[in-house]
């Protein structure tokens, strides 16, 4: 059984909501999300712990292997992450 339910919006998120295709999955798709705690600001956090790591990882990466083959290895790492995001989406 649906449930109709009507969201107030400010000019500007209108103006993106007009960009979406199917606005009410999009906003299903983001209260599913939500409650299984994947909110903004978790998985804002999430991303600049990570990007800490991975500034980490490639400082650590240099000073053993040169920066040459650092930056072959984050390429080969950013390709691989590039096919598997293009694999989840199909």
């Amino acid at each position: 059984m649906k449930v109709q339910k009507i969201v107030s919006l400010t000019p500007a998120t209108a103006a993106i909501a007009e960009g979406i295709d199917n606005f009410s999955k999009f906003v299903r798709v983001a209260l599913i999300a939500w409650d299984a705690g994947n909110d903004f600001e978790t998985v804002q956090a999430s991303n600049r712990h990570k990007m800490r790591v991975l500034r980490r990882l490639e400082h650590l990466l240099k000073d053993r292997l040169g920066a040459e083959a650092t930056w072959e290895l984050i390429q080969q790492a950013e390709s691989f992450a590039k096919e598997q995001a293009e694999l989840e989406v199909e």
